[in-house]
């Protein structure tokens, strides 16, 4: 994918995954079965190093289904992308993101990243939609259903005899 991007450096607009439906784009959501997991987000960061950065145009960036990446790494995506320096020495502003993610919300980085945006003076668009937390509560047909959480059937203290 690397080779790729370096060959394609005007690409101002990636959308990774499904595209987004229709004129408002809507991004889709979770579909059983279907996973992205092959993308490497850190081909698209700005290193520290100032090594050469791919896509140095890219100002919007989609993906759907994917899970191979931590909010945290997406943080530091969209940082390095916003980041003074790098946009001194060419990188365009990152202006949206819009990800369609198949794991429930690690962190929560909208106020970091309206922070950082607002900072470098971008009119930042961020739109990251997550699985649900994973229910607390059992299914009444599982076999599970009525134990404690450390698998006893009853609420009280063992009693020894």
């Amino acid at each position: 994918m690397s080779q790729c991007f370096q060959l394609a450096p005007l690409i101002r607009h990636l959308v990774i995954g499904p595209e987004p439906h229709g004129p408002s784009r809507t991004l889709p959501r979770h579909q059983p079965g279907v996973i992205m997991t092959d993308f490497d987000l850190n081909l698209l960061t700005v290193k520290a190093t100032r090594e050469e950065t791919l896509l140095p145009n890219l100002e919007v960036f989609e993906a759907s289904f994917t899970t191979n990446f931590s909010d945290e790494e997406l943080l530091k995506f969209i940082n390095g992308r916003l980041d003074l320096e790098a946009l001194r020495s060419g990188i365009a502003a990152l202006k949206c993101v819009r990800m369609a993610f198949n794991r429930p919300r690690e962190r929560d980085i909208t106020a970091d990243v309206e922070r950082y945006a607002k900072a470098a003076g971008i009119d930042f668009n961020l739109e990251l939609a997550y699985l649900p937390e994973p229910s607390s509560a059992t299914d009444p047909l599982s076999p599970s259903f009525g134990l404690t959480e450390d698998g006893r059937s009853w609420h009280l203290q063992d009693i020894e005899d």
